[in-house]
């Protein structure tokens, strides 16, 4: 095998970080701050003062800092107990490749590439060309305006910087909590367990809303106030407390929906698509049937079911649609379907989406399709249909949480608020555009039950 990345690869890395150096900061000095982050939560610390000066220069009330405060102190206890800051600071010591890089980020990107190489050492159907690619990549960040990651040659190496824009993590993080308490996980489990077994059972929408947390109102009012950030203030999202019972499967969607991203560049590497594209939409589509096989195999080191193990995956197209639909509505101020009908999300839920479909994105479209036939190709039968089971309620979820949120940015037009629009709305509220709605998700019959 080769020898790790070299200096190269770090040097470079850093020279694209520095040219945007006003959208991040070293961490070399941060250290001591980012571990005694609890005390700046403390009454009358840093975190409250600095919150107190938002409000006053926003002319809110200062009253309403209290409540998102408390928010953020929940977000600071929960972090602390189902996570590792003291991991994530030790490994950024050892093997951050810049200082550049948030240390959470890179304790992340870190197990990402470990599972990926792992699962690649671990298949021999992958090939051996796959296993020398593990010691040429670097995975690390670079702020490019998107929640996506890029391939970047190194000059005049075989080496590759595989990069995150940082505000991936943010969103995936919100979302998957967004997603993962939407749902009642005992009843899911159960159902998604009987529909792979039993043949006769079809999808239908009154079976899907058996399974959702329909008085949850914590979903519709975090996704409003995330897709705000994103969309009208053009930055990330605050984290959210969650329910302690989500922990486990947001966690299993961030990690799969990860992992995916940087398995398509990896077989981005090994198809060897040049850096400029010649036949994009060919080039990518091939990528995600590589990154399917590799997403698969690293999945299968986690230990994650098969049922599951491509959740992520399609959490991540869906999350793009959420953000995509919301761009259109605050940019056009109509209210916009997820769905032209209510039966073209029926014919989705049960036979998978096709290029007829008008309702999403067109790339996402594509590609969430194209892992449908990928799984329909590869998977047995029971897994096939709980790997379906899953991916369908999210869809379903999707379109329950839009139906609620989007008036939201409609009303965002009518009061002159674009998307990207910076600086003029506090992160307190939601910019003067009206409550964040506070109702659940209804999906179809679920209203009555």
């Amino acid at each position: 095998m080769s020898q790790a990345p070299s200096r190269a690869s770090h040097r470079l890395l850093r020279e694209l970080q520095e040219a945007r150096q006003a959208q991040f900061r070293t961490w070399d000095g941060e250290l001591s701050r980012f571990s005694a982050v609890g005390g700046a939560m403390l009454s009358g610390g840093q975190v409250e003062q600095e919150l107190g000066e938002v409000a006053r220069k926003s002319g809110i009330s200062p009253m309403s800092v209290g409540p998102f405060l408390q928010e953020l102190r929940m977000v600071d206890e929960q972090l602390a107990a189902y996570q590792n800051p003291t991991r994530w600071l030790q490994e950024w010591a050892a093997s951050s490749p810049s200082p550049y890089v948030d240390p959470q980020h890179h304790s992340i990107l870190k197990s990402v590439k470990g599972w990926l190489d792992a699962g690649i050492q671990d298949n021999k159907e992958l090939g051996e060309a796959m296993y020398e690619l593990a010691d040429r990549i670097t995975l690390s960040t670079l702020p490019m305006g998107g929640m996506d990651a890029i391939c970047i040659e190194v000059p005049p190496t075989n080496e590759h910087l595989i990069v995150f824009d940082p505000i991936f993590f943010d969103v995936i993080y919100t979302f998957s909590n967004v997603f993962a308490r939407a749902f009642d996980l005992t009843k899911t489990a159960l159902l998604a367990t009987r529909y792979g077994l039993d043949e006769n059972l079809e999808l239908s929408m009154p079976l899907l809303a058996s399974v959702m947390n329909n008085n949850d109102s914590g979903v519709v009012d975090i996704c409003s106030r995330t897709l705000f950030s994103l969309v009208i203030r053009g930055h990330a999202p605050q984290p959210f407390p969650f329910p302690p019972d989500c922990f486990l499967l947001a966690e299993q969607l961030r990690n799969m929906c990860a992992i995916f991203v940087a398995a398509h560049e990896y077989a981005h590497i090994l198809c060897e698509h040049p850096p400029e594209g010649i036949n994009v939409r060919g080039e990518e589509l091939e990528a995600d049937r590589l990154a399917c096989r590799l997403t698969h195999a690293a999945g299968a080191v986690l230990g994650v079911p098969m049922g599951v193990r491509f959740l992520g995956v399609h959490f991540y197209f869906l999350v793009h649609i959420l953000i995509e639909w919301t761009k259109r509505s605050a940019e056009q101020g109509t209210p916009q379907s997820l769905f032209t009908e209510l039966e073209e999300l029926t014919a989705l839920l049960s036979t998978g989406p096709s290029s007829a479909a008008s309702g999403f994105h067109p790339e996402d479209f594509v590609r969430f399709s194209l892992v449908d036939q990928w799984l329909q190709m590869r998977y047995p039968r029971k897994e096939r249909r709980e790997a379906h089971f899953f991916r369908s309620l999210l869809l379903a979820a999707t379109y329950g949480i839009w139906e609620c949120v989007q008036p939201v940015f409609v009303r965002a037009h009518s009061m002159n608020m674009r998307p990207d629009s910076h600086g003029a709305q506090s992160d307190l509220d939601c910019g003067g555009c009206g409550r964040s709605p506070s109702g659940s998700i209804r999906l179809f019959g679920s209203a009555r039950s």
